[in-house]
């Protein structure tokens, strides 16, 4: 039935309320959307713009949110790396032809997704023991590069900061692990909170540096730098902590 308040409306002859009275609309007629690269292409430029030197990673979720990662990808060529959330579609960009850097946001999940990054040469977070457990675990062709997360106040995943040196002396004994950066994500896109993860952060790279003596029993050098990735969201930060094997 339509409600009598919605009799008027130029699309009530769609309208319906299910039995349990949830309202919803049934659209009369298909929609769709015209994405132009060359818009996807000039964001990336203007945020280069304005962060000339930063290393800029476009974000691509959800198969371009619904528009296919093929159709996005060709506006996004000039970026500095992906990020992923899906292994399929990260493994699918790399057969598209992009050959840099793709760093899976929510890392890896069983033994055997480890083998598709090692064939795939991606990147991954890590932000739990059992993550760090199974790279230990695995047999890899080359070791694989990692973002080791800091939970810095958004309380999803990562490592408290109280926790973080401890798992970042774990990451760098495992014989598999190549590259470590620090991977954070800002609670608030404010200028305290950035304050406040630099603070953290520069505690941590404190600690890291008092640890490198440990590493160069593995026949590396742990050089340390320290950078901002910002994001696509305003919220959206990482400080890094780089190793070079």
């Amino acid at each position: 039935m339509i409600p009598k308040a919605l009799s008027g409306m130029p699309h009530a002859a769609a309208a319906r309320i299910d039995r349990t009275g949830f309202f919803y609309t049934l659209m009369p007629c298909p929609l769709s959307a015209t994405i132009h690269t060359a818009a996807l292409a000039n964001n990336l430029a203007v945020a280069r713009k304005h962060a000339p030197k930063s290393r800029i990673w476009a974000v691509v979720k959800a198969n371009a949110y619904g528009h296919g990662l093929a159709r996005a990808f060709p506006g996004l060529r000039a970026t500095n790396g992906f990020g992923r959330f899906d292994l399929e579609e990260a493994a699918k960009l790399r057969e598209l032809g992009w050959a840099g850097p793709i760093l899976l946001l929510e890392g890896f999940f069983q033994p055997t997704d480890i083998d598709v990054i090692d064939r795939y040469s991606l990147t991954t977070a890590v932000h739990c023991d059992e993550q760090l457990r199974m790279l230990e675990m695995a047999r890899l062709s080359k070791p694989i590069n990692i973002q080791l997360k800091m939970n810095s106040g958004m309380n999803r995943l990562g490592y408290t900061l109280e926790r973080y040196r401890a798992a970042w002396e774990r990451a760098c004994a495992v014989q598999g692990v190549g590259q470590i950066t620090l991977m954070t994500h800002f609670r608030m896109p404010t200028a305290s909170a950035a304050s406040l993860i630099n603070w953290r952060c520069s505690s941590a790279a404190r600690k890291a540096s008092r640890a490198r003596a440990a590493c160069r029993t593995r026949r590396r050098c742990c050089g340390i730098r320290r950078r901002i990735l910002t994001g696509c969201g305003p919220a959206s930060s990482s400080t890094a902590h780089r190793r070079r094997a």
